[in-house]
């Protein structure tokens, strides 16, 4: 998948494109790695992964999950994200020349 910041849509300032952008990546929602010949490689790795709702509560699209008993929405969100990067690093693992 690709991701592209776009301001209408994730309802953010045009300037805030690029932070919410690299948000998404420290947190792990947008991974960045190619496939090439089926082989995985990770093109950056975050020194520190920011939590999930850091990168959702800056737009305003989602606003809507930030009311109370959200925690458990945000923790499947992260649960989910978890396990994708779990899995894209044993890929990149798996396919390693």
């Amino acid at each position: 998948m690709i991701d592209g910041p776009y301001a209408l849509g994730h309802k953010i300032e045009p300037e805030m494109s690029i932070p919410v952008s690299r948000h998404a990546v420290e947190t792990n929602i947008f991974p960045l790695f190619e496939v090439e010949y089926q082989n995985y490689t990770f093109n950056y790795f975050p020194e520190k992964t920011v939590p999930v709702d850091e990168c959702i509560k800056i737009q305003r699209r989602y606003r809507h999950l930030f009311n109370n008993g959200s925690n458990e929405i945000f923790q499947q969100i992260q649960n989910y994200t978890d396990m994708n990067w779990k899995r894209l690093n044993e890929l990149a693992l798996c396919t390693k020349k």
